[in-house]
């Protein structure tokens, strides 16, 4: 069997448990809170999701140096990558948090919160999903999948225990945030411990922080773009409509992104498989096109089902007052899936370090803005708007990688045991 038909197995399974008690979880929420206080708690984890997302690259950057010296056998070099990164973290992150403090009540304001409660919430999220993220981007890098389930699957249980259990005691949108930020702050110590076993034996070695610098900050480009990508469209919405059309639109999108279950495999795998065969000097365009084909086909049979009984999975989810919801739900998640398509695309150009890709795919958040700007007048322009922006995104993307060949059989970025 290909290694990455095994990992992508390995990954379906994992993943899939994991979506699967998140959309119970975030079904509960919203059949505890109603439209109303389901718009803020949406908002609010999308805002939270934004900030993780645009932040990503700190667990791609690990993932991908983590998967270089693997590869070399040094395993002391992870270990003070995950050290050095962790310890940053924990400082600038308090450091941001503490000024974006300041315009919370400004914030609230803009997204039409009825109280800060919600943000504050998802500002601790945050954090402390950036802290794990470290740990998990170790995980991808060194391939160990197995454990990688493990983690994602046991902070989904316990996310899905504490929230069923508050929400019963306080139903309001800051609760149902702080289910998010008490499992991912149990799941910290777990991902530490696990990663004792991948450099046990092996003392620290030093690492050539100038290149983790460089491979960053196009990174953090990218990453802001596919934040904005995935989680702008409920911002808007949520500022701009009634907070019962944003509800309604917020139980869609939430459907919809659940969907990612469909690409979390792949968008874990792809970066740390593709990096370690380039730099094995092995090409990567097959195991690439595979990856996409086990997406698109793990894609069909949802897709179907909501085109098929949109209205009836929606209204046994949520009931009757989301059942508006229904028609919202197969289009916005067809726009996903589009995006997460293109996303694959960018994540085999980080592979082999070639950025080009930023002068391609940054420049559609700009036309998505301006797109939800001039197409608002109902939720369903909102969709239409987002419809040409994606399709055209892809476009370009697949035109650019065609036009300049990204992917020959390359020459090793290092060899297995090569110096740095």
């Amino acid at each position: 069997m290909r290694i990455e038909t095994r990992h992508s197995m390995v990954l379906v399974v994992g993943t899939g448990t994991t979506a699967l008690l998140s959309l119970v979880y975030s079904v509960y929420a919203g059949r505890a809170l109603g439209p109303a206080d389901y718009a803020e708690f949406t908002a609010a984890v999308s805002l939270a999701m934004l900030a993780c997302s645009a932040l990503g690259p700190i667990n791609g950057t690990v993932a991908r140096f983590a998967a270089e010296y693997a590869t070399r056998g040094q395993p002391g070099k992870i270990r003070t990558l995950t050290r050095e990164i962790t310890r940053r973290v924990a400082l600038y992150g308090l450091i941001v948090v503490a000024v974006a403090l300041v315009p919370l009540r400004l914030l609230a304001d803009l997204l039409q919160f009825r109280s800060v409660s919600p943000l504050l919430a998802a500002y601790a999220l945050i954090y402390v999903t950036l802290l794990l993220s470290v740990a998990r981007g170790a995980l991808r890098g060194v391939q160990r999948f197995g454990l990688y389930n493990v983690n994602i699957i046991l902070e989904a249980i316990i996310r899905l225990a504490l929230g069923v259990g508050l929400l019963a005691l306080v139903r309001n949108a800051a609760a149902g945030l702080g289910a998010y930020v008490l499992a991912t702050a149990a799941i910290l110590p777990v991902s530490y411990a696990q990663l004792r076993g991948v450099w046990r034996g092996f003392p620290p070695e030093s690492v050539d922080g100038g290149a983790v610098r460089r491979f960053t900050v196009p990174m953090f480009v990218i990453m802001f773009t596919v934040a904005g990508f995935q989680n702008l469209d409920m911002l808007f919405v949520k500022a701009c409509f009634p907070d019962a059309d944003a509800g309604l639109y917020g139980a869609a999108f939430i459907l919809a992104r659940s969907m990612s279950v469909l690409v979390t495999p792949f968008d874990t795998l792809l970066l740390p498989l593709l990096t370690a065969l380039h730099g094995q000097g092995r090409s990567i365009t097959g195991p690439f096109l595979r990856v996409c084909a086990y997406f698109l086909l793990l894609a069909a049979g949802p897709v179907i089902l909501l085109a098929v009984w949109a209205d009836a999975i929606t209204l046994h989810l949520y009931g009757s007052a989301f059942a508006a919801a229904a028609p919202l739900l197969l289009p916005l998640t067809v726009i996903r899936l589009v995006a997460y398509l293109a996303y694959l695309l960018v994540l085999a150009g980080l592979s082999t370090a070639r950025f080009g890709l930023l002068y391609v795919y940054v420049p559609g958040l700009a036309v998505q803005a301006l797109a939800l700007a001039v197409w608002h007048r109902s939720l369903h322009s909102v969709l239409g708007g987002l419809w040409l922006v994606h399709l055209a995104s892809l476009a370009s993307l697949l035109v650019f990688l065609l036009v300049r060949r990204l992917f020959p059989s390359p020459k090793p970025l290092f060899t297995p045991r090569g110096g740095y």
